[in-house]
């Protein structure tokens, strides 16, 4: 585990600190590629290994088992903005080369969408760090011979349930909360890397420490003291070094293609098979890497280095002897992982079989009341749609004549089938917006399967507000009204009958009565939503175009806007898509679910 990444989170989460993050091995990268190559070479040939290539789109375990550790790249200050970072070292190389493989739109939104959906349903961890940071360890006393829940250092999402929660959606079932996995290939990733980390000891077990540097015990304590914890080793120094750090380190010997890597492949064929039901091998991987790694802290002493919230020690005993027998250790734990990957793999997609369909998605649960976010540009940056939006018409104009007959003429469509469509199109939250569209996108979208989609419009609906807002206010300012507010006799969506239960929402709510009529903002949404939607699924342009369209007329069949005022919004929409189309968050939020609504598509 790189230990940057995982004490940048532990000590100093901001945005400033998120920018340097780095992505956490828990053996390197190399020893994570060993891992993938051996369970590639176990694999050959097999269903499961053809299987597991279509899932990766071609790739290999070998190259897949970094991925979750690459996301570590993407970094957040606010929990609602998420962005890919690329750490790079002071002369403007990459600090983490092998992450390039990763670094282009498509799995930068990939990683995007994962990690800002495991971010903080977690809770807060003794380490402070994200939801997904902590999938890949836990950290039970040295004192322990064995896995148990509920010994301190474990978590409802550690190493071992994070691996089980990947196998659940292999296997086309739901992956159980927190766990926020979406799809067959993000559950590949995962587990092609989590396999991995429960071999590492130092992501399974970990030394507590008194001021004294004695040994204590927090299963005793009922609880772990901040002041006794070591973080998985990475609060104890060898030297400048972490001795979490050198248990990352691989023998370069054991790399893909170096001279012992064969023999790595030789240990892993001759690696016993996990026995009893698979959804307890995490659990028996555990207790082995508990029991065979003792000697990660056998025969050390330990002194404090420096006290306070977050203190340190350093460590005396790491000779050439105790590195001799390291290297033997990761040996023999590198080729138990790679083995037990492709067990794994064979025991979900035995001989002759293909992938179960995905899990049919649950229920989705009201969105609870929220403050609505901060838009993506400051109003400083929202185009200037005052200079050149055409001016409302004014009242006794031919224009205006125009739009009150052409109101008189939707408003016939209100009791018919187009009326009570138009009613239904009365909505302004994301995930209602969403669902507007879901006859055109051939998918129900909403806060649960494309949260980033969700968080994306209602951001850009922030925009859309502030931009409109000055225009709107002078033309009302100047006495145009809505439709059914200038001519009362004629009906509407909420009168003389309330079709669709809007009718307290847009007058006690959004006060239409009271609020200006052009542009139209619903216009605005309905063009703008169809844009985006259009542009994650241009094969459905056609009828997404379409139906936006008609989001925006159906608020002249309501009579709540003149035509005039839906063409002006819809020329807002545009200006507005192309000004975000340059904005990095919004762009990182845009790639994160097109990959949101092609996962829901494909199910």
């Amino acid at each position: 585990m790189n230990v940057v990444s995982r004490l940048i989170a532990f000590f100093v989460p901001s945005l400033s600190a998120c920018l340097m993050a780095a992505p956490a091995w828990a053996w390197g990268p190399e020893g994570h590629q060993s891992v993938g190559a051996v369970a590639d070479r176990l694999l050959a040939g097999s269903s499961a290994a053809q299987i597991a290539r279509d899932i990766l789109g071609g790739t290999s375990l070998q190259n897949a088992s970094l991925w979750a550790d690459c996301a570590k790249g993407v970094v957040s200050a606010d929990g609602a903005t998420f962005l890919y970072s690329v750490a790079v070292n002071s002369d403007g190389s990459r600090r983490f080369p092998e992450c390039a493989q990763f670094e282009n739109p498509e799995e930068e939104a990939r990683q995007v969408a994962f990690v800002s959906r495991n971010w903080k349903q977690c809770g807060t961890a003794h380490g402070r760090e994200m939801c997904h940071n902590q999938y890949h360890y836990a950290d039970i006393s040295d004192l322990r011979d064995h896995y148990a829940e509920n010994m301190q250092g474990t978590q409802p999402h550690d190493i071992v349930h994070s691996i089980n929660a990947a196998i659940a959606v292999l296997r086309g079932q739901q992956a159980p909360s927190p766990f926020d996995i979406r799809a067959r290939r993000e559950a590949l990733l995962l587990l092609s890397h989590y396999v991995g980390d429960i071999h590492q000891p130092l992501h399974v077990k970990a030394a507590y420490l008194d001021a004294a540097g004695q040994t204590v015990d927090p299963d005793a304590a009922g609880h772990i003291d901040p002041k006794t914890d070591t973080a998985g080793g990475n609060q104890i120094f060898d030297g400048a070094r972490r001795l979490h750090s050198e248990w990352d380190g691989t023998p370069q010997t054991l790399n893909v293609g170096a001279v012992n890597f064969g023999s790595l492949v030789d240990k892993a064929r001759a690696v016993t098979a996990s026995a009893g039901d698979p959804v307890t091998w995490s659990a028996q991987w555990a207790t082995d890497t508990i029991q065979v790694g003792k000697p990660a802290f056998e025969n050390l002493s330990f002194k404090l280095k420096s006290g306070g919230a977050t203190p340190e020690w350093n460590v005396v005993g790491v000779d050439s002897a105790y590195n001799e027998r390291a290297d033997s250790l990761k040996a023999e734990q590198l080729a138990k992982a790679g083995a037990r990957l492709a067990q794994i793999l064979k025991t979900i997609w035995p001989e002759g079989s293909s992938p179960p369909p995905p899990a049919a998605p649950t229920a989705c649960s009201p969105l609870p009341e929220h403050t609505p976010p901060a838009g993506y540009l400051s109003p400083a940056l929202l185009p200037d749609i005052a200079t050149w939006l055409p001016a409302a018409p004014s009242s006794g104009s031919a224009a205006q004549a125009a739009d009150n007959e052409a109101i008189r003429d939707a408003g016939r469509a209100l009791s018919g089938a187009r009326g009570m469509q138009a009613a239904l199109d009365d909505v302004f939250l994301p995930g209602e917006v969403a669902l507007r569209f879901k006859a055109a996108l051939g998918v129900e979208l909403n806060h649960c399967n494309a949260p980033r989609l969700m968080i994306l419009i209602e951001r850009a609906q922030t925009d859309a507000t502030t931009l409109v807002a000055p225009v709107k206010r002078t033309v009302a300012e100047g006495g145009r009204k809505r439709p059914f507010v200038a001519s009362p006799k004629l009906h509407s969506c909420i009168s003389p009958v309330d079709m669709a239960g809007k009718r307290h929402n847009d007058l006690d709510v959004f006060h239409l009565d009271k609020t200006g009529s052009y542009p139209s903002t619903h216009a605005l949404l309905g063009e703008f939503v169809g844009m985006v939607l259009t542009s994650m699924a241009p094969d459905r342009a056609t009828a997404l175009t379409a139906w936006g369209l008609s989001f925006g007329d159906s608020r002249m069949i309501c009579r709540f806007h003149y035509p005039s005022d839906v063409a002006a919004g819809r020329l807002a929409a545009s200006a507005l898509w192309a000004r975000l189309l340059a904005d990095p968050a919004f762009k990182s939020d845009l790639m994160a679910a097109t990959i949101e609504v092609r996962d829901a598509r494909d199910r």
